[in-house]
């Protein structure tokens, strides 16, 4: 298993590097979806080069997760053919194009499909494996069992899970707060805001949602933490856990991507990982978190997946 960290500048990348993280996500300007800021080519060429120099083994993936127009192909071909150039260990896409600009250019990059709630069983492992497509970032609506029969059927492919972080669920073109705000007649420049939070009125807890020059995105309003799962994961054969950071303060990020990478070098190197260190670990994520609340999502079962609780109140008028 190796650790994949969203990268939040170059300074962090920098420093995520000196600290032999095994993998850094970093977001591609004009085409990155969902990331804390993005690297232009220069910044890029200087982290691989910083990367080269230190002789380090930290791979460096590349976030190009937008969906592309017609108007920028050209830019995305050009985009493409420097990052060929630069020998970044990685692209995540989610819209076909790329691999079809790769293959046309006959560019030497390794793909990595990340639309982050589309693979949801193993049915589908075919399509990738006819299309040369071998490393598949999946959908975190899955259980435990679920999770486990996918990596049964897995073969030659690498399969990728985040778990940790805000977990992403919608994402619509539409500015639909910047519409609302027109509608409502509202002043207070909410569009504007990195962070709003939006509660449907029978749910007990929020979602987490912003806009930006992509759309709106919404998220869950707690924060992933798949910690307790992690041993499980592990044995499973996940290949890639991955950490996002969206919306996450960069100390705090820090401080829980070093959390994990400790934990998979020991599981990794077939150290003893009991029980009372991941619940000392999850309770030292719930305080570097606070006060937004951590939980298990879909990896602990239906009770950790806070967004579809309902309000006590509601369901008790409900059975009245």
């Amino acid at each position: 298993m190796f650790l994949v960290s969203q990268v939040q500048s170059l300074n962090q990348a920098k420093k995520f590097i000196d600290q032999s993280i095994d993998c850094i996500l970093v977001g591609y300007e004009n085409f990155a979806l969902r990331c804390t800021n993005t690297l232009n080519y220069q910044e890029l060429k200087e982290l691989v080069n910083y990367r080269n120099d230190k002789k380090a083994k930290t791979k460096i993936f590349i976030l190009l997760n937008s969906f592309i127009f017609e108007n920028q192909i050209d830019d995305l071909t050009q985009k493409l053919i420097e990052l060929d150039q630069l020998k970044v260990d990685r692209v995540y896409f989610q819209d076909y194009a790329i691999v079809q600009i790769i293959r046309e250019n006959q560019l030497n990059l390794a793909t990595a499909y990340h639309s982050e709630t589309m693979v949801t069983s193993y049915g589908q492992f075919d399509f990738f494996k006819e299309n040369k497509i071998n490393h598949l970032v999946v959908a975190r609506e899955l259980f435990m069992n679920e999770i486990k029969q996918m990596h049964g059927h897995k073969k030659d492919l690498e399969l990728e899970m985040q778990v940790q972080g805000y977990a992403f669920f919608m994402h619509s073109r539409w500015k639909m707060i910047s519409n609302f705000e027109a509608y409502a007649k509202i002043s207070d420049q909410l569009s504007s805001k990195k962070q709003l939070w939006i509660r449907e009125a029978l749910r007990k807890y929020p979602n987490a949602i912003y806009e930006d020059e992509f759309g709106t995105h919404m998220f869950t309003g707690y924060i992933l933490c798949a910690i307790k799962q992690l041993k499980d994961l592990h044995e499973y054969g996940l290949d890639y856990a991955r950490i996002d950071s969206i919306m996450i303060k960069e100390e705090d990020h820090e401080k829980i991507t070093l959390i994990y990478q400790d934990l998979i070098n020991k599981l990794n190197n077939k150290q003893t990982v009991s029980d009372e260190l991941i619940v000392e670990k999850y309770l030292e994520i719930e305080q570097i978190s606070a006060p937004v609340e951590i939980a298990s999502g879909f990896f602990g079962g239906i009770k950790e997946i806070k967004h579809l609780i309902k309000e006590e109140k509601e369901e008790a008028k409900g059975k009245k």
